[in-house]
């Protein structure tokens, strides 16, 4: 689906009830539009959400994934570096929406499905640009490479890594931990 043709009521009106307004406001619905549209495009061959009306997934997906970024502009402030782990980020949710509303933080967004890594690569690094977000291909709990001595000031947890609580507590480094349920 042509960026051109991505539905896009209801995202300008939720971007500006969740705060997201100013100088970077057009930028970042820009942004997210252009996410919206690989993911439906995507998500037609590779089943990446069970939300395939982009009208849903703007509510769905992207304003939920948004709807944590205020409390964590706050929590992260307490912080040196605004270092965020999404584990179980699936299609990149929610760590695409808030890598576009807030490019300074630093991603690293995880799972351990090979299509799914595949997509936010491509979506993210490749189509959309972002150097700030890092991706891995990781199961969290069993795999020896990933960085669990790096500190990261916030932990999300999509809820099939709930069993992994210990592990995320010591990879954030028992800063603070929110866990989001999201809709796969």
């Amino acid at each position: 689906m042509p960026v051109a043709t991505c539905p896009a009521n209801g995202l300008g009106e939720g971007l500006m009830a969740l705060g997201e307004q100013g100088g970077v406001f057009g930028r970042v619905e820009e942004q997210l539009r252009r996410y919206l549209a690989l993911l439906t495009k995507w998500n037609r061959v590779y089943n990446l959400t069970a939300i395939t009306d982009p009208q849903q997934m703007i509510t769905y997906h992207l304003l939920d994934s948004l709807a944590i970024a205020a409390p964590l502009d706050v929590l992260l402030a307490r912080t040196q570096d605004a270092r965020v782990l999404d584990a179980g980020s699936g299609a990149g949710l929610p760590g695409i929406p808030l890598a576009i509303a807030r490019p300074a933080w630093q991603l690293t967004l995880l799972d351990g499905n090979s299509k799914k890594t595949a997509f936010m690569v491509q979506a993210a690094a490749d189509d959309l640009g972002m150097d700030q977000a890092e991706f891995r291909r990781t199961n969290f709990v069993r795999d020896d490479d990933f960085p669990h001595r790096t500190p990261f000031g916030f932990l999300t947890d999509s809820g099939q890594y709930g069993k992994c609580l210990d592990v995320g507590l010591e990879a954030i480094g028992y800063q603070d931990f929110l866990r989001q349920k999201a809709d796969a």
